[in-house]
């Protein structure tokens, strides 16, 4: 209370209260701001990362390197279109032979029917075959994850690649339906 010596009296319960609510909500909103202007850039550079990639890659030497990484990488299934036999195709088949026989993987080969005579030199006997007579475009999937389109294989080598879940899984339904409408491979049998 003014005046000297200096006395203190309580204030009601009710303006106390309300002096300390403000007060508490004064502390609460500089926390917040706080919280915001530290935290926003850590979110935002977040969505950066977890954006999902999309690359299109130029050189045979190249697209083979990644169609590598992503079969050693792969953990459960390889789906492979093939409208031809593309160039140094024995590369990514001697990766598929070698991750088949350390691993359990299931490999489904695609094969344009024009290619029905070229089938000896694709030499993946733990693969599933189907022939279709015509396919539109090539590529493989890893794990329904992860995707590489061939654009162009022979003049100017490109591919597309992604692990966009969206895009692998539109690539994905695609085979599968082609998958179910093609005809199983059966090889002849040595006598």
């Amino acid at each position: 209370s003014e005046g000297y010596p200096k006395r203190y009296v309580p204030r009601p319960p009710k303006e106390a209260i309300k002096i300390n609510r403000n007060y508490i909500e004064s502390m609460l909103a500089t926390a917040e701001k706080q919280a915001i202007e530290e935290l926003t850039p850590l979110f935002e550079a977040k969505d950066l990362a977890d954006n999902p990639q999309v690359w299109l890659i130029t050189g045979l030497d190249k697209i083979l390197s990644k169609a590598g990484s992503m079969i050693v990488d792969c953990e459960k299934e390889i789906d492979i279109a093939l409208p031809m036999i593309p160039p140094r195709f024995e590369e990514i088949s001697a990766f598929i032979k070698n991750k088949v026989e350390f691993s359990p993987i299931k490999v489904r080969l695609l094969v344009s029917s024009s290619l029905k005579e070229e089938l000896s030199l694709i030499n993946m006997p733990d693969a599933e075959i189907h022939i279709v007579d015509k396919m539109f475009g090539g590529g493989i999937i890893c794990d329904k994850s992860e995707t590489l389109i061939l654009m162009s294989v022979e003049r100017s080598p490109m591919a597309i690649w992604t692990k966009h879940s969206a895009l692998a899984e539109i690539a994905s339904t695609y085979f599968d339906y082609i998958w179910n409408s093609a005809k199983p491979f059966k090889p002849r049998q040595a006598n």
